[in-house]
């Protein structure tokens, strides 16, 4: 029993348990944008969903689509790029959320590389 608290619990645990914290704070986070994303083109006639649809119209209609299947694949291709507009501010996050806690680890570990150096740098006495 020792010897598998010894072996597992050297990190590999805590790691797990990071990885699992951050992959489910990231998939939180998309939801979070892409919520928000989805409040902002919500009403129809606003003037950032109307703009939107018609690029997005636009675009099939160039690429030779038909005028029926331009309004049904329109709201899908719309669908999708807020789905992925929420994604990049999703990494977005978790990369701001990364610099944080590297500043925040950094800071304590660089005033402990001080604190050690002058603690060797003091000479020791004789031994009486």
């Amino acid at each position: 029993m020792i010897l598998f608290f010894r072996e597992y619990n050297s990190g590999s645990l805590y790691i797990g348990y990071l990885t699992k914290t951050l992959i489910g704070l990231l998939h939180r986070r998309e939801i979070f944008h892409y919520a928000h994303f989805l409040q902002q083109i919500n009403n129809a006639f606003s003037s950032s969903s109307l703009s939107a649809q018609a690029a997005l119209q636009n675009l099939l209609l160039q690429s030779g689509a038909a005028p029926a299947e331009v309004i049904s694949q329109g709201k899908g291709l719309l669908a999708l790029w807020i789905h992925r507009q929420a994604s990049a501010s999703d990494f977005r996050d978790a990369f701001v959320l990364a610099a944080l806690l590297t500043t925040l680890g950094a800071v304590p570990a660089l005033l402990i590389c001080k604190v050690h150096k002058k603690a060797l740098a003091q000479p020791v006495g004789p031994l009486e």
